[in-house]
């Protein structure tokens, strides 16, 4: 069981062998720092206690998209701490409304897996709009007690956060602010051996690997059909060019028809394109591609 202490030296101690341990990022076990050194801080200073002999709990809260589960819960694991995650689905009528507009947030979500009642977490890391109201709620709802951190500029009731990882393409900037250069993953050296092992067959690829990773259409950038289907003309012509191959992991956002279009373009070429069905490969894919 480990123990948390409250004092500078304490926690200057932890934050240096925890960066002495990582083999990950080093703006990831940065950041993880900073998390550690607040939440250690702080939960030492709201609860007037001693050197904690219990782990602190850890809700982590994200919508179930990839992108914001994956910053969110990296940086739960780089701060060190055991965490329980809460994927959140959004009850209606308040899916009809911006989320600054919700009253009651906590009966306007569902949980997969566990309810969002007390016990309270210790610590509440949100990413994305639809967390923000939720963690904040739960802040309220201990009294207090629950250290609100948020990834990305939550846009409303900034001040109420007690710390935010806003990247640095966004604006705002205070006192309780991060500053990351992209966005927060899970990729460390440790993930990326243990994921290459469970994908053996792709060891046998022709060289050099291309890492292919495909998007889609957002609120800024479109990708239709003829877009997708010259990217993938231009990646095989490399593939054959070169005697490779290609690892493609398209998004929730390539849709149906773009996973169809790669297949079909991709066919007959060394390599695999994962189509969303089974263990998803991804990290299997960084480390093996020669080129992303």
């Amino acid at each position: 069981m480990r123990t948390y202490p409250r004092s500078a030296a304490g926690i200057a101690d932890q934050v240096s062998r925890l960066c002495r341990n990582c083999k990950g990022s080093v703006d990831q076990w940065l950041f993880a720092q900073k998390a550690t050194e607040l939440m250690i801080a702080g939960m030492g200073h709201r609860m007037n206690a001693g050197p904690f002999a219990v782990q602190p709990m850890v809700w982590v809260l994200h919508d179930g998209k990839a992108g914001m589960a994956g910053q969110a819960v990296g940086l739960a694991e780089a701060a060190g701490f055991p965490f329980a995650e809460r994927r959140l689905s959004i009850r209606l009528p308040w899916r009809w409304l911006p989320p600054h507009l919700w009253l009651a947030p906590l009966m306007a979500v569902g949980s997969t897996g566990s309810a969002m009642a007390p016990p309270w977490p210790d610590v509440v890391i949100g990413c994305g709009r639809n967390t923000v109201c939720p963690s904040l709620a739960i802040r309220r709802a201990s009294g207090g007690r629950t250290l609100a951190v948020q990834v990305q500029d939550p846009r409303i009731s900034r001040s109420n956060f007690d710390m935010l990882f806003i990247p640095e393409h966004d604006r705002f900037r205070g006192p309780q602010v991060v500053v990351t250069r992209g966005a927060i993953h899970r990729v460390t050296a440790h993930r990326l051996v243990s994921e290459r092992s469970r994908f053996p067959a792709l060891e046998q690829l022709p060289r050099p690997v291309l890492g292919v990773l495909i998007g889609g259409s957002n609120g800024a950038y479109r990708m239709d059909l003829s877009r997708l289907s010259y990217i993938a003309d231009t990646v095989a012509s490399v593939v054959r060019r070169t005697n490779g191959s290609a690892l493609v992991t398209p998004s929730r956002r390539t849709g149906d028809r773009g996973i169809a279009l790669l297949l079909e373009r991709f066919a007959g070429l060394p390599g695999m394109i994962w189509d969303g069905v089974g263990d998803n490969p991804y990290y299997a894919y960084l480390a093996l591609a020669d080129f992303l």
